[in-house]
Protein backbone atom coordinates (compact mmCIF):
# COMPACT_ATOMS: atom_id res chain seq x y z
CA UNK A 1 0.00 0.00 0.00
CA UNK A 2 2.87 2.36 0.74
CA UNK A 3 4.23 1.87 -2.79
CA UNK A 4 0.81 2.59 -4.29
CA UNK A 5 0.47 5.70 -2.13
CA UNK A 6 3.95 6.90 -3.17
CA UNK A 7 3.23 6.34 -6.86
CA UNK A 8 -0.07 8.26 -6.61
CA UNK A 9 1.61 11.13 -4.75
CA UNK A 10 4.36 11.32 -7.38
CA UNK A 11 1.96 11.15 -10.33
CA UNK A 12 -0.72 13.46 -8.90
CA UNK A 13 1.49 16.08 -7.25
CA UNK A 14 -0.99 18.94 -7.58
CA UNK A 15 -4.00 16.82 -6.64
CA UNK A 16 -5.55 16.00 -3.28
CA UNK A 17 -4.95 12.41 -2.27
CA UNK A 18 -7.07 10.84 0.45
CA UNK A 19 -7.26 7.32 1.77
CA UNK A 20 -10.78 6.97 3.19
CA UNK A 21 -10.27 3.31 4.00
CA UNK A 22 -7.53 0.70 3.85
CA UNK A 23 -6.63 -0.02 0.23
CA UNK A 24 -8.88 2.69 -1.19
CA UNK A 25 -7.61 6.01 -2.53
CA UNK A 26 -9.50 9.08 -3.68
CA UNK A 27 -7.68 11.53 -5.96
CA UNK A 28 -9.31 14.92 -6.45
CA UNK A 29 -8.18 17.94 -8.44
CA UNK A 30 -7.42 20.90 -6.18
CA UNK A 31 -9.39 24.10 -6.63
CA UNK A 32 -6.20 25.94 -7.58
CA UNK A 33 -5.37 23.44 -10.32
CA UNK A 34 -8.94 23.55 -11.64
CA UNK A 35 -8.78 27.37 -11.84
CA UNK A 36 -5.42 27.24 -13.61
CA UNK A 37 -6.71 24.75 -16.18
CA UNK A 38 -9.92 26.74 -16.70
CA UNK A 39 -7.95 29.99 -17.18
CA UNK A 40 -5.52 28.38 -19.62
CA UNK A 41 -8.36 26.76 -21.56
CA UNK A 42 -10.32 30.01 -21.88
CA UNK A 43 -7.21 31.89 -23.04
CA UNK A 44 -6.50 29.27 -25.71
CA UNK A 45 -10.13 29.33 -26.86
CA UNK A 46 -10.00 33.12 -27.13
CA UNK A 47 -6.86 32.90 -29.28
CA UNK A 48 -8.56 30.38 -31.56
CA UNK A 49 -11.68 32.54 -31.85
CA UNK A 50 -9.59 35.62 -32.62
CA UNK A 51 -7.83 33.80 -35.46
CA UNK A 52 -11.13 32.63 -36.93
CA UNK A 53 -12.83 36.02 -36.58
CA UNK A 54 -9.84 37.73 -38.21
CA UNK A 55 -10.34 35.45 -41.22
CA UNK A 56 -13.91 36.78 -41.50
CA UNK A 57 -12.60 40.33 -41.77
CA UNK A 58 -14.96 41.70 -39.11
CA UNK A 59 -14.14 45.27 -38.08
CA UNK A 60 -13.54 45.76 -34.34
CA UNK A 61 -14.75 42.42 -32.95
CA UNK A 62 -14.95 41.92 -29.20
CA UNK A 63 -13.72 38.60 -27.84
CA UNK A 64 -13.19 38.55 -24.08
CA UNK A 65 -13.51 36.52 -20.90
CA UNK A 66 -16.94 36.84 -19.40
CA UNK A 67 -18.90 35.62 -16.39
CA UNK A 68 -18.27 35.65 -12.67
CA UNK A 69 -15.74 32.83 -12.80
CA UNK A 70 -14.13 33.87 -16.09
CA UNK A 71 -15.20 30.61 -17.68
CA UNK A 72 -17.36 32.12 -20.40
CA UNK A 73 -16.37 33.96 -23.56
CA UNK A 74 -18.16 37.00 -24.94
CA UNK A 75 -18.07 37.32 -28.74
CA UNK A 76 -19.46 40.42 -30.43
CA UNK A 77 -19.19 40.75 -34.19
CA UNK A 78 -20.44 44.21 -35.27
CA UNK A 79 -22.09 44.22 -38.67
CA UNK A 80 -22.45 40.45 -38.90
CA UNK A 81 -26.06 39.52 -39.57
CA UNK A 82 -25.63 35.87 -40.63
CA UNK A 83 -24.99 34.19 -37.27
CA UNK A 84 -24.96 30.70 -38.83
CA UNK A 85 -22.17 31.61 -41.26
CA UNK A 86 -20.14 33.29 -38.51
CA UNK A 87 -20.43 30.31 -36.16
CA UNK A 88 -19.43 27.74 -38.79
Amino acid sequence: MKDARDVLRDFFRQWELREPSEGRFVVKMTDLLAREIRTRTVKEAIKTLERRVNQLGVAEPVIAEHGNRGDQILVQLPGVTDVEAASA
